[in-house]
């Protein structure tokens, strides 16, 4: 079955949208982590998230975090890229560590206020799956709805799930990406184990289709996998994700 990159949308340290892929980030901002008695400035190329509100009103977003607003712009970018709609559209979010900012503020609520007045909207907004249900919601989207957690093998899990719902016909084109986040944890992590890599966040997600007749500046997934290149700006694990997202938004803007 030949699958096809209809479209790509992506956010992070290096900018927002396809056309950013493939841009050398700049100097990295930094990220205040807690440090003994104070805190400890840390690089980190962070995303920004306001461009959402050209898609979504900015009301509507109150209750929705970082984590999730993430996923939602990479997945808007991408529709937005092909020109589609939601019709007959799965999704598929892969995440590596989930939204670590808002469950240690969950945990954090359960510690000083007792079990009976933790956050209920930083319970919902704690699980893995939270990216994927604002995603369903904001898009209108009624296809299958998968979300899939791992450190190894987190992006080909994801596309093999995205081949096989369009394989058993189950959508008509499927929209899958990976998304993480760098919290005080993942920063408080990054300073305990040394200097390394410049950590970083974001999201890109690809619209791929199975149908025979291609639209003009579609390459194939396997076109993008061939041509994907190592992805140095962070968001572990799910880097291979804007490796092949930037390798299609390579292909398909030579075509055009």
């Amino acid at each position: 079955m030949k699958v096809t990159v209809q479209g790509v949308g992506a956010v992070g340290g290096f900018g927002c949208g396809a056309g950013s892929l493939d841009l050398a980030p700049g100097a990295p901002g930094t990220f205040d982590v807690p440090w003994g008695d104070g805190t400890r400035a840390i690089p980190a190329y962070l995303a920004d998230t306001e461009p959402l509100e050209r898609f979504v009103p900015r009301r509507a977003l109150r209750r929705v975090d970082r984590f999730s607003r993430m996923a939602l712009l990479g997945a808007y970018l991408a529709l937005e890229d092909a020109g589609a709609g939601t019709e007959g559209l799965g999704l598929v979010v892969a995440s590596g560590f989930g939204p670590t900012a808002t469950t240690f503020s969950l945990i954090d609520s359960m510690i000083q206020d007792g079990d009976a007045c933790t956050s209920p909207i930083h319970f919902a907004g704690s699980l893995h799956n939270t990216p994927a249900a604002h995603i369903g919601i904001f898009m209108g989207i009624t296809g299958p709805c998968l979300t899939i957690s791992l450190f190894e093998g987190l992006v080909p899990s994801a596309l093999a799930a995205a081949r096989l719902l369009l394989a058993e016909g189950r959508a008509r084109r499927v929209l899958v990406g990976a998304v993480d986040e760098f919290s005080e944890l993942m920063g408080y992590l990054w300073a305990r184990n040394g200097p390394g890599p410049v950590a970083g966040e974001g999201a890109a997600f690809l619209l791929l289709s199975a149908r025979e007749e291609d639209g003009p500046g579609c390459c194939t997934l396997e076109e993008a996998q061939a041509a994907a290149r190592p992805w140095p700006w962070g968001a572990q694990p799910g880097s291979e994700a804007f490796a092949l997202a930037a390798a299609a938004a390579r292909i398909r803007s030579s075509r055009r």
